[in-house]
């Protein structure tokens, strides 16, 4: 070793939980677990990654640095989410007052306010 830089190991408990952030600044994910796959003469790592229902493998080499997040050398567009359904609460129909019948003037022939005792048209005394 040179000194430059220290070579040490990542611990899948490190890492799963973790925020993924791609080079922009933005929310990719979050990670799920530390996947693999065998190939002719190497192991290749990747994040596996989780947005919402979607998960998504990020190749290790994409990986630039890991601490409080997970931050990625490169852009990735988070999947879109599906928009959640917005179910409006149910209408709970409110009792309607019964319709006003006016009280008509027996002289005069005015439909007056329940309430009143008299004409206001012409002053007669109303039924009750």
């Amino acid at each position: 070793m040179n000194g430059d830089t220290e070579v040490r190991y990542v611990r899948q408990s490190e890492v799963v939980g973790k925020k993924v952030i791609e080079q922009r600044g933005y929310i990719v994910g979050e990670v799920k677990d530390i996947s693999f796959r065998l190939l002719d003469d190497r192991v290749e790592l990747a994040l596996t990654i989780r947005y919402g229902d979607t998960e998504r493998d990020i190749p290790w080499s994409q990986v630039k640095s890991i601490g409080d997040v997970v931050l990625l050398k490169v852009d990735y567009e988070p999947p879109a989410k599906a928009k959640p359904e917005v179910t409006a609460p149910p209408l709970i129909a409110k009792p309607q007052p019964a319709p006003i019948t006016p009280k008509i003037c027996p002289n005069c022939g005015y439909p007056n306010d329940p309430k009143n005792r008299f004409c206001i048209k012409c002053g007669t005394k109303l039924p009750e």
